[in-house]
This record gives C-alpha cells, sequence and structure tokens, in this order.
C-alpha cells in the first residue's frame, strides 16, 4: 500500500491501543463511538478499516467492526472552476514561480494523486509519460500533453534537473504530500484564491470534469484516474449543487 495509508493504518492502531488495554468486542465498540464523536463518517470508515486489518492480523478477525454508512450526496460539492484556476496558475507563472506552476499544471491535466505526484521522477518527463503505482499497488500509465512536457523540459534544462524527483523542497528531497497540500493553501490566500477550492484533489476533479466534458467517455477516464470501478468514475457526471440550482431557475417555469 502507499505510504499515506500505511501511516494512517499505524495511527488507527496506536490511537486504539493507547485507549484501550485488550482487545474486546466492548472495546472496540466504545473505540467506534469515538471515532463517530471525533471524526467526519468517512475518516471514521478509514479507521474502522484500519482496525480490521490488524484484527486479521492478530488471528481476532471474527470481531471485525462495521463500517458507517454514509449517504451519498446527488451532487459535486465545491469544485475548482476554469476561471479560478487560471488565474492561479497565470499568478505563479507571471512570479516566476515554476516549481508550482508545473505542480498545479501536472495535476490539472493528468489527473494524478497527489502521492503520486510527488513521486514523479525527472526522467519519466524525459519518456513523455509516466507509469505511476496507485491505490492497492496497481500500475496505470499517465501522459503529459506534448506542451506541458515541452515546457517541463526547458524548465528542467534551466535548472540543471535531469535525474531524481521532478519537484523537490528547500533542502532539494523529494517534496512531501503534505508540502504540496499546505503551500496550496497558502498560495491560494497570497492570491485572493479560495482555499477550499485548492486542494491536490480539487485538480483531479477539475481533470475529471473537462474530460467528460470533451469526451464522454467514462470508461476511458475510469482508466486514467485509476478506478478500480467505473461507478466510482460516475460522480464526475454530476453536476455541482450550483449548477443544478442555474438548471432548476431555467427548467422550472411553472
Amino acid at each position: 500500500m502507499s505510504q499515506n495509508t500505511i501511516r494512517s493504518y499505524c495511527f488507527a492502531v496506536d490511537e486504539y491501543n493507547s485507549m484501550f488495554q485488550i482487545v474486546s468486542t466492548s472495546n472496540l465498540l466504545k473505540y467506534k463511538r469515538y471515532l463517530l464523536g471525533k471524526y467526519s463518517p468517512s475518516t471514521a470508515n478509514v479507521r474502522i478499516r484500519a482496525i480490521n486489518r490488524y484484527l486479521r492480523f492478530i488471528g481476532k478477525g471474527k470481531l471485525a467492526l462495521h463500517g458507517v454508512k454514509i449517504q451519498q450526496v446527488s451532487f459535486l460539492g465545491d469544485t475548482l472552476d476554469d476561471n479560478t484556476y487560471e488565474i492561479f496558475k497565470s499568478c505563479l507563472k507571471g512570479e516566476s514561480n515554476l516549481q508550482w506552476y508545473f505542480i498545479v499544471s501536472v495535476l490539472a491535466t493528468t489527473g494524478v494523486r497527489i502521492g503520486e505526484l510527488v513521486r514523479i521522477k525527472a526522467e519519466q518527463v524525459i519518456l513523455g509519460y509516466i507509469d505511476v503505482i496507485g491505490k492497492g499497488g496497481k500500475c496505470r500509465r499517465v501522459f503529459l500533453t506534448d506542451s506541458l512536457r515541452n515546457e517541463l523540459l526547458m524548465w528542467m534544462e534551466l535548472i540543471k534537473r535531469c535525474k531524481g524527483p521532478l519537484f523537490r523542497n528547500k533542502f532539494g528531497d523529494q517534496i512531501s504530500t503534505r508540502g504540496v497540500s499546505a503551500q496550496l493553501q497558502r498560495l491560494a490566500m497570497k492570491y485572493g484564491v479560495d482555499p477550499a477550492k485548492v486542494h491536490p484533489h480539487a485538480f483531479r476533479h477539475l481533470f475529471a470534469r473537462k474530460f467528460l466534458e470533451k469526451t464522454g467517455d467514462v470508461a476511458l477516464l475510469a482508466d486514467l484516474l485509476g478506478h478500480s470501478s467505473i461507478e466510482t468514475t460516475r460522480i464526475y457526471l454530476r453536476k455541482t449543487s450550483e449548477e443544478q440550482h442555474q438548471i432548476v431557475e431555467k427548467v422550472i417555469t411553472w
């Protein structure tokens, strides 16, 4: 599994063991109630999955907890619109903040996850495509557009980067996922862009939405995003709450 998943699972087990001395049904149910009181349902389910894996590992799989049922919303949440994306990108390029210009561009034009982005190597840009290891250890090929690849190659030549991590921190090491998320928030506030709309996954949403607008090919999008089920991809066929509102205003005249 990815390093983020491993850290998340270890956190859940450490959290449980810090609260309870033994593994029992009553303690597990208390932990579940604690999770529901502290975290969102989706985060609680991540913790529960971690504990269930741990229970299987120690031979107590029969004590596994049931996950929390999450009612699926019928619309997309706040998404990064085209105009905000262009403003954000032009601000970065205007200040010659090229590493972050390219981070944003790669996220928005490939749909890669943040954990996949930070592992991109300079050598892969030279090849013109990136074989990434996604969730569950599945490998898929991500393509760079010719225009973006050419821009990246010129930047790489400028900074003399031909191998190793493409995106690096101030110490020259591979940038971290937390570092990307935190810096995007700081940059959003600096440029007067809503920080709630500028997070790594927002660019993945932008890629998916625009790809569907252009092609309507859900099956291909599922492959490009690394989804194991096409049903996961279908969420991008939905309208945002604001778009739904506009359609209702236009259509309902009775």
